[in-house]
């Protein structure tokens, strides 16, 4: 057994896991301060021994069978039911979801987790749990096409929210808390309030959804696709803006920069792409010899940081498209990129069981 140590918001928590194949962390000199690890990603083989993850989202990561400190999920009655997670935005609260139908709330402390009460109602499994950006929101949805909007405070169920015609795999708030996404396998994604209310379907999607990101300012939200596409939406009204095509394989990840200004769609097609926040193509990343898996902005906006199935991560200029680095040494594919805060630095995961800095 090795031994999984997640850092949470707080530096002096940290979660110890017990299993097969898992995680190593470990803290160094507490700068990795924003670290995110996308809805989805499994982490189990990763090694990131020697990277502090401090900050790090847990949303959607398949944690089956951890012990966190010594606190077994599955004496928690959860065990090999969990399928997603998420923390609270302090940190100090997680809920899980699963194949029991329910979302079972923790409290998390220097000791580990204590289950504080579990949230029954689905009638299938859960998919995907998400906190609203204040922590007084918690949204589950899953396998019975419903969404339950909770309060996050006494686990009170708000409100019941209904619209997709398939499992419910995928949920994301505004920045601002005031809109929520959710992706369903019935290739749509649909706009609500942060109380629930339906607004719109977005709806023009010909392939499965694989994920939906706001912007910054609250004010676009960006869907991409399978059909190797990506759609700007409105994120009050759900309108369509622009459809960002040409990829010629599906767009895998999409992210915006800092100021939301401009976007970079990564996709299967063994490029990315840098957009205007109106739809115009400022600058294809050409180098690539494989899948482009991930694709995020610099702080400061003038880079683009790319990860592939091509074993690299790359440095691009973030207006000209030239190539600044090829960051080798990966042996396997490399499925996470991120800047340091500052921009100084770069973090990368691959398949390899590896993180480098």
């Amino acid at each position: 057994m090795q031994k999984m140590n997640i850092f949470s918001v707080f530096a002096p928590l940290v979660f110890t896991a017990a299993c097969g194949d898992a995680v190593q962390v470990s803290e160094v000199n507490n700068f990795w301060q924003e670290a995110v690890v996308d809805n989805g990603i499994n982490l189990n083989g990763i090694n990131l021994n020697g990277i502090n993850l401090n900050g790090i989202n847990l949303n959607g990561i398949n944690l089956n069978g951890i012990n966190l400190n010594g606190a077994s999920l599955s004496s928690a009655s959860i065990g090999e039911k969990l399928v997603s997670i998420a923390i609270s935005p302090e940190g100090r609260a997680l809920a899980a979801g699963g194949y029991d139908h329910a979302v079972h709330r923790f409290a998390i402390d220097a000791t580990g987790l204590h289950e504080t009460a579990t949230l029954k109602g689905h009638t299938g499994i859960v998919y995907a749990v998400a906190y609203s950006p204040d922590g007084r929101r918690l949204v589950s949805a899953g396998e019975d096409q419903v969404l339950r909007l909770w309060s996050a405070t006494d686990g009170r169920m708000v409100t019941v929210m209904r619209r997709h015609a398939g499992p419910v795999v995928g949920i994301v708030f505004a920045p601002d808390g005031k809109r929520i996404v959710t992706i369903g396998e019935d290739r749509t994604a649909r706009l609500w309030s942060e109380q629930g209310v339906h607004i719109a379907g977005l709806t023009a999607h010909t392939g499965a959804i694989l994920g939906a990101v706001f912007s910054g300012d609250n004010a676009t939200v960006a869907t991409h696709s399978e059909d190797r596409s990506a759609i700007l939406w409105g994120a009050q009204s759900g309108k369509e803006i622009a459809v960002l095509s040409g990829h010629t394989d599906a767009v895998l990840d999409l992210s915006f920069s800092a100021d939301s200004r401009r976007l970079v769609t990564a996709s299967a097609d063994t490029t990315a792409r840098v957009w205007h926040s109106g739809g115009d193509l400022v600058v294809e990343l050409i180098g690539h010899t494989d899948h482009v898996r991930m694709a995020r902005f610099s702080p400061d906006g003038a880079r683009v940081l790319t990860a592939s199935d091509d074993t690299t991560a790359r440095l691009w200029n973030g207006t000209s498209g030239n190539v600044v680095a090829t960051l080798e040494g990966h042996t396997a594919k490399v499925r996470i990129g991120r800047f340091s805060p500052d921009g100084a630095r770069v973090l990368t995961v691959g398949d390899d069981n590896t993180a480098r800095l």
